[in-house]
């Protein structure tokens, strides 16, 4: 592992130690392994957070040499599972490792009081206003105390509005201090104006706090939108911030959601996590409103329900997991009984054109697919380039400032790795010394 990464945005536009802004993290090893590395790292630390409460001690397959502890920094922020990976004493670490872990765990607490207050700010103005506002995903999973302050990461608050109310919802945001950061299909995107010290490996309380304002829950898997809205809205609520109705609309969210990161290759295993907590908690009946569709069978159900199961056993019925595989395509059934969490996630390194390939349901579809990422449209690099700017780890890449011919003859040629992969790792390097000090 001594060959350095070859890459179109190796170490320009990468980020600097803010103390020495000078300079540059040290290279990182040659792609082929540093990806069998981070496989390895990324499936090791998945299986021990899956087993936190099992006393067990450190899993087989631990890295042996100091050197790669580093790697597993990365890996943890990047699936959004080291606060819960400070809940284990870990014997064979490096000295630097366990209060890395600690300081996760205390920056996410602390962001958490920060959201909780801006969450009562968003409560007080959307009464005034005469606003239904819906909290989503994580704010709804420390709402049912799933998770205690400090176990999970948020990055930002994301909250379902209806259609006819955006405009108002978004003066809303305006009176709390923020402004538009970006716009898409998806979303609203807010930030607040301030200038922040952005802290690129993993959580920090000074890192900005995002509202994500929708008006619709959908994701497009691959080419056509799964919209599950209408199963999530809430009916003749009063003005004010509210919860999901009831536990099945949360879980459909949460696997759908994971469906869409799956087709991306984005998973992280913090939401295989949030899936595995929430699951005891359904009934039957809540299982079967989970599976139900009057109108399309929720074929797309397979997929995040047997990555679930493949790292947390038997969290999900044996039945449900019967009844969504008889609605699954072959072909996305297929590949998702396969799927490990390096192949659904940002640990798999390398780019992959047509990522997400498997989840086409049929030959007009497939074509449709391969039209939209050969020859993207208007509106998406629009939404592209939107992103990049508001990404400061994308917007320094030469990657994203390169043209789509560049791009595409690189991707053939070389098999590039991923932007936000690298940005990552990289952050990781830069921090190693730290990790490996002596107490």
């Amino acid at each position: 592992m001594s060959q350095p990464c070859r890459y179109i945005a190796s170490t320009q536009g990468m980020p600097l130690d803010p103390a020495h802004p000078s300079r540059r993290p040290r290279e990182l090893p040659a792609l082929r392994p540093l990806q069998r590395a981070l496989r390895a790292t990324t499936e090791w630390l998945a299986r021990e957070c899956a087993c936190l409460n099992s006393g067990a001690p450190d899993a087989p397959g631990a890295p042996g040499a100091s050197a790669e502890w580093w790697l597993a920094s990365a890996v943890a922020t990047m699936h959004g599972i080291a606060p819960l990976l400070s809940f284990r004493p870990w014997h064979s670490a490096p000295p630097g490792w366990q209060p890395f872990l600690q300081a996760q765990r205390d920056h996410t607490a602390a962001r958490h009081l920060r959201l909780i207050a801006l969450l009562e700010q968003i409560d007080q103005q959307a009464r005034r206003a005469g606003l239904v506002v819906q909290a989503l995903k994580g704010a709804a999973l420390h709402q049912l105390q799933i998770y205690t302050p400090g176990m999970r990461p948020m990055a930002d608050i994301d909250l379902l509005i209806r259609p006819s109310d955006l405009e108002r919802a978004s003066q809303l945001m305006q009176l709390l201090g923020y402004r538009v950061l970006y716009d898409s299909r998806r979303e609203r995107t807010f930030a607040p104006p301030q200038a922040a010290t952005f802290n690129p490996l993993g959580e920090h309380r000074d890192n900005p706090v995002k509202i994500e304002l929708h008006t619709r829950i959908a994701e497009r898997l691959p080419v056509r939108e799964v919209d599950i809205t209408a199963a999530l809205t809430l009916s003749a609520a009063e003005p004010g911030l509210h919860y999901y109705a009831s536990l099945p609309p949360l879980m459909l969210h949460l696997l759908l959601h994971a469906a869409g990161n799956m087709r991306a290759h984005a998973l992280r295993f913090v939401q295989l996590q949030d899936i595995a907590q929430l699951a005891p908690r359904l009934t039957d009946g809540d299982w079967e409103r989970v599976l139900a569709n009057r109108t399309t069978p929720r074929w797309w159900l397979h997929a995040p329900l047997t990555i679930v199961e493949r790292y947390h056993g038997a969290a999900i019925p044996r039945w449900v997991m019967q009844q969504a595989a008889s609605t699954c395509p072959a072909m996305l059934r297929y590949a998702a009984d396969r799927h490990t969490l390096s192949d659904v996630s940002l640990s798999r390194l390398r780019m992959t054109f047509f990522a997400g390939f498997e989840w086409c349901r049929s030959a007009p579809d497939s074509l449709r697919f391969v039209t939209n990422r050969t020859w993207p449209s208007a509106q998406t690099r629009r939404e592209m380039a939107e992103y990049v700017a508001s990404h400061a780890w994308a917007s320094r890449s030469d990657w994203y400032r390169a043209s789509l011919p560049a791009r595409a003859v690189h991707w053939v040629l070389r098999r590039p790795a991923r932007v936000a992969t690298l940005s990552l790792l990289h952050a990781a390097r830069l921090a190693e010394p730290s990790l490996l000090a002596p107490e």
